[in-house]
């Protein structure tokens, strides 16, 4: 005689929390120098929805990076570029990871996950020490960066408004420049930007 499989009282349990894993890159306008980039600028500006032409929403409630990849070379024979990216820390010494370019054919690539401890190892949750700086970025003119990220989705949580005081279309989900509305150094690339 067969056994009769067992009867499952309930669904299962599930996480109803959204996360999303993502990349964002950009492409230098300009050479940026010690650019700090902070919990607060990616909160609001990585990805936020316009509701309004003159009111944006952060679309995440807490977000962490998981890697940072950029390229950079130079448009000059015989002057070489150096680009970087600094992890900072509020408990041990900050990590720079760097490379130069050779001749215009060998473009300067870092690639660097985020250091155990630094500061951009924690999730970053709506205002929550929103001025600290993740990581700093020196990038030559032309250059690109990746950011790849993973973010919790709102979910039921009070919108947060994106501090931009730029125009959109209400419904369209935007972009801004890296380093913020003021700053055009680093322009998002693949997605509409709000400028």
């Amino acid at each position: 005689m067969r056994a009769r499989p067992s009867a499952i009282s309930h669904p299962p349990s599930f996480t109803s929390t959204k996360r999303t894993v993502g990349r964002a890159r950009y492409v230098a306008t300009t050479a940026v120098t010690n650019l700090s980039v902070t919990r607060g600028f990616l909160l609001n500006h990585l990805i936020m929805n316009a509701a309004s032409t003159t009111v944006n929403y952060r679309l995440f409630s807490a977000f962490r990076l998981k890697s940072v990849e950029l390229w950079a070379t130079t448009a000059t024979l015989g002057s070489p570029v150096t680009s970087s990216v600094e992890w900072t820390s509020s408990n041990g010494p900050s990590i720079i990871h760097s490379d130069t370019s050779i001749g215009t054919a060998e473009p300067a690539h870092v690639k660097t996950g985020v250091p155990q401890q630094s500061l951009a190892s924690f999730w970053s949750i709506s205002g929550t020490n929103e001025s600290e700086a993740l990581f700093i970025l020196n990038l030559a003119n032309g250059g690109i960066v990746d950011i790849t990220y993973e973010a919790v989705i709102q979910n039921g949580e009070t919108p947060v408004s994106a501090t931009t005081t730029n125009a959109g279309v209400a419904g369209t989900v935007y972009m801004t420049f890296l380093g913020g509305v003021t700053s055009t150094a680093l322009a998002p690339q693949s997605y509409s930007a709000l400028t």
